[in-house]
């Protein structure tokens, strides 16, 4: 017997649960075979599910286009889509008004744009559309659709791919497989290996301690690092590099299943994901600065680290005159120096011909240590439980504002492509999205200054000798540099001649001071250290 429940959650934006919703539904398949097989029996049992579920709504035409392709367009010829599309322009439809489609690839499989169009200009006209395959409600009257018009596109322009490379639809089997995984069933058992399948749900094992830690490590060290703590820490199972770059790239790790196009063997876009398919490790915002953190490190400038013989606190910081970054060179002797890379290529405009820059690492290092009281150290060592429960507040608003600007940045590059009816709608989901992510900017800087304030109240406690034990370590050396580069600290060095030079030091946009450099020692010009 089926449930009769109130209307979908997605759906208490838009309609209320006393209203009577006035549907119109719609199939269509391509070949007249489907016609005896299961395209048209799935797409009728789906619609007539609905209708037993949700009595609210009521069916008030059933539009059917059986053997006509959507391809070419001609469901939106002569088919019965047309009707409805005519029935639309013409302000015949009734208030309230619902179309119930299996998916967009029911209405077109026409160029993405184009069929883009058509989708908004039915959502335009107050006629909302709930997709039977994903269970996802689309309409003007949603208070957040941000990320809608990106997914409508994504469907669309994937449909018309499947169908001008001739690929097969999902198969029956896969699709409701996906089907029951998003109303909470198993699609397959197997599952990452923190993840155990028993009594028929899926639950975290004893490899989750380990992968939940490399996910509080990865902002700190690399996935060699990692790899090595872990091993330490003698956990169940063994770890390389490799392991943990796999874990933190994974959707699992907060909770998602990804279901994946494949061409050739290979996967080459994500077809579905389904979230809160296996139990969360962390949360979705934490993923993407985790990302965003991943990313960072693939910056040229930071390349060449090695994980077991850390130590320039300084890497990725130092620069010369030219633009280009000084490189941490160590030698046969017991010297090391930080080499200018541009000077070795010979593309150095401060360089000697035939010469590359460079300059003995201690003694830069010393330098920069002598202005170490200008730098807030201090928040990296001294932290109270109620400056450690902001940062984490923090922390997850930082990882929010990462996944707004990409739906900002998704909606942007779809305007750019889009006709002029259908610009008006994107553009009203972009100033949406503009507005939310104002506002988590706007929390996240009261935040800062929160942390910030109570950072020096904490300053009193702060002891100059702790930065010196942080030095002693190689994970403390990295926790120093990765602070530095939080800090936006930069020294910039003007080669003069060999053994003179001149360096700046910034922090942030501010220029702290400017030292001279010569075989006999330094100067600094300003001594705001000394002050």
């Amino acid at each position: 017997m089926t449930v009769k429940n109130s209307l979908p959650r997605a759906f208490s934006d838009v309609f209320r649960d006393d209203e009577t919703i006035n549907v119109y539904s719609y199939i269509r398949f391509s070949s007249k075979a489907q016609k005896l097989g299961f395209s048209e029996v799935r797409q009728l049992e789906q619609l007539n599910r609905f209708f037993e579920q949700y009595p609210t709504a009521r069916q008030v035409e059933r539009y059917e286009d059986l053997g006509v392709s959507a391809f070419k367009g001609k469901n939106l010829k002569s088919g019965q889509l047309a009707k409805f599309v005519e029935r639309i322009k013409s302000k015949e439809i009734l208030p309230n008004a619902l179309l119930l489609v299996e998916s967009f690839d029911r209405i077109s499989r026409v160029g993405g744009y184009d069929a883009l169009e058509l989708i908004i200009s039915i959502i335009q006209a107050d006629c909302a559309i709930y997709t039977l395959f994903d269970n996802r409600l689309y309409s003007k009257r949603k208070k957040d659709s941000s990320v809608d018009i990106s997914l409508i596109q994504n469907i669309l322009e994937r449909a018309n791919d499947e169908s001008r490379n001739k690929s097969d639809r999902i198969s029956d089997a896969k699709a409701r497989n996906l089907l029951k995984g998003e109303n909470g069933g198993i699609i397959t058992k197997r599952c990452p290996f923190w993840v155990d399948y028993a009594d028929g749900k899926f639950v975290l094992n004893e490899h989750a301690e380990a992968v939940k830690r490399a996910t509080e490590l990865c902002f700190d060290i690399g996935f060699q690092s990692i790899a090595k703590e872990l091993n330490q820490e003698g956990h169940p199972r063994k770890y390389s590099a490799k392991t943990i770059s796999n874990i933190l790239h994974q959707h699992a790790i907060y909770g998602s299943y990804i279901a994946m196009e494949w061409d050739a063997g290979k996967p080459i876009q994500i077809k579905k994901e389904i979230k809160g398919y296996y139990p969360e490790l962390i949360s979705e915002s934490e993923f993407h600065r985790i990302s965003a953190k991943l990313k960072e490190r693939q910056d040229p400038s930071l390349a060449g680290r090695k994980a077991n013989e850390f130590r320039n606190i300084l890497r990725g910081l130092v620069f010369c005159k030219c633009g280009s970054t000084f490189r941490y060179h160590s030698q046969r002797s017991v010297y090391i120096d930080l080499v200018c890379l541009a000077s070795t290529v010979g593309k150095c405009a401060y360089a000697t011909p035939g010469k590359g820059v460079r300059h003995r690492y201690a003694l830069v290092e010393s330098i920069f240590l002598a202005y170490q009281s200008l730098i807030p150290f201090h928040q990296i060592i001294v932290k109270t439980d109620d400056i450690k429960a902001l940062e984490k507040e923090h922390e997850e608003i930082s990882g929010l504002i990462i996944l707004k600007e990409k739906a900002l940045g998704n909606n942007f590059a779809i305007l750019e492509k889009s006709s002029e009816s259908a610009q008006k709608y994107i553009l009203s989901r972009i100033n949406e999205v503009s507005h939310e992510l104002d506002k988590l900017k706007a929390d996240e800087h009261k935040l800062s200054l929160k942390i910030n304030s109570m950072h020096l109240a904490s300053k009193s406690d702060f002891n100059v000798v702790e930065i010196y034990r942080l030095l002693l370590t190689e994970r403390g050396r990295i926790k120093i540099n990765n602070f530095l580069h939080s800090q936006k600290i930069k020294l910039i060095i003007n080669p003069i001649k060999k053994k003179f030079f001149e360096l700046d030091i910034y922090h942030a946009e501010e220029k702290l001071d400017t030292i001279d450099v010569t075989p006999d020692g330094y100067t600094a010009r300003y001594k705001p250290h000394l002050k």
